[in-house]
């Protein structure tokens, strides 16, 4: 997820307010980090990314030229081979065997047709960010998103980050709330997992339940470690009752590739549902710690399927 302006003559990154880019809010040119995707891309053959783009940008062709610069239109899939009315996308293998491998949406509509862009809110719904986007029991759409239902919208990108950004309490936040939420908007959006899952800090290492915590912070508290106070805090704010982002990224994924509550249960050729683990078809309110993020080879399945977990701290509110 990027945000784009004009500033400087160039398309910068930038978080900013009004429509404008300024000294004091740019990031950096939008090709340094277009260039960073060119590589990974490269190095990856078998690898797909989507670029969401909060877009501000105004100047004729701009995103085209930001684009061509970094030398990323050979990986370009094409808005005209893009789903509408919530159908299927091409499978996996199908874009990489194509090298179709980079998927870009706009926030403006009219760069559809001008620059060839997809329109986001034609392909995806999103629901609200920020704090009206935590609150327990609720998933409302983000105001240009169409509603969180429209099953005419084969995507789903889900927010799930406060208003202001808070890495001492972001592992609380990615831990059990952030399955909880997950499981809410699955039952908003039509019963349909996200495909994209939007947190801030999701390197934040959050590996131990709540009552590890406290007897660790109970050793802690002795008189032998009063100097550690600066630690401690941190330890209690860090305290995770979950496995993380990426435990929510392999629920979602187990959920879309063979309807089980972690991609750890996908076989080859597994009828779908039939889940080798007793009790691991999901929505579940428990969840083991293991991961197997970025060990499944998925690459038969449909595009919708796909997950990512964003980095959300510059997104534009």
């Amino acid at each position: 997820m990027l945000d784009m302006y004009d500033f400087n003559n160039d398309v910068w990154l930038c978080h900013s307010f009004r429509g404008n880019c300024y000294n004091y809010t740019a990031f950096t040119p939008a090709t340094n980090v277009l260039t960073e995707v060119r590589v990974f891309l490269e190095a990856n053959p078998s690898e797909i990314i989507t670029v969401i783009i909060e877009d501000y940008v105004r100047s004729p062709n701009g995103l085209t030229r930001a684009f061509n610069a970094s030398g990323l239109m050979r990986f370009w899939f094409p808005v005209s081979r893009m789903p509408r009315n919530g159908q299927d996308w091409p499978t996996v293998d199908d874009m990489v065997q194509n090298n179709q491998r980079l998927v870009v949406f706009t926030s403006r509509a009219s760069k559809e047709s001008s620059e060839r862009i997809a329109y986001q809110w034609r392909y995806m719904v999103e629901n609200q960010y920020g704090d009206s986007g935590m609150r327990a029991g609720s998933c409302p759409n983000r105001s240009e998103s169409p509603a969180m239902n429209t099953t005419t919208r084969s995507l789903v990108l889900m927010n799930y980050f406060p208003s202001t950004p808070s890495l001492t309490q972001s592992c609380r936040h990615n831990s059990a709330p952030l399955i909880s939420m997950m499981n809410t908007c699955y039952e908003v959006a039509g019963r349909r997992w996200p495909n994209f899952i939007a947190v801030d800090y999701y390197r934040v290492f959050c590996c131990l339940r709540k009552s590890y915590a406290d007897k660790l912070v109970q050793d802690l508290t002795r008189p032998v470690f009063s100097s550690m106070n600066l630690y401690l805090d941190t330890l209690i704010l860090q305290r995770s009752d979950g496995g993380g982002a990426p435990q929510a990224v392999d629920t979602a994924n187990g959920q879309l590739v063979c309807g089980c509550a972690n991609i750890a249960s996908c076989r080859e050729n597994m009828t779908f549902g039939a889940c080798e683990v007793a009790g691991d078809i999901a929505p579940s309110g428990e969840f083991n710690n293991q991961t197997s993020l970025g060990q499944f080879d998925s690459r038969p399945i449909r595009f919708q399927w796909l997950i990512g977990v964003f980095l959300m701290a510059g997104m534009s509110l």
